[in-house]
């Protein structure tokens, strides 16, 4: 399996760090998990639908090792 994992879930937790990224929990249907989202705080841009509770799909990328299954 590569690095690379399409995923789909529910923003449940949202939480800012510097530079503008920010660190979401996600609940998909394999689980929970807690992923970064570089520069995910622009003012422009797509921001809105990393709100809590919104349904989003997302590419995951595993750097050092692979992908949970």
């Amino acid at each position: 399996m590569g690095r690379y994992q399409l995923e789909e879930g529910i923003v449940v937790g949202r939480k800012p760090l510097p530079q503008g990224d920010l660190l979401l929990r996600l609940v998909t249907p394999k689980g929970s998990l807690e992923a970064v989202v570089r520069k995910g705080q622009r003012p422009t841009g797509r921001t809105g639908r990393l709100s809590l509770f919104h349904h989003v799909r997302f590419q995951l990328y595993a750097k050092g090792r692979a992908c949970p299954p």
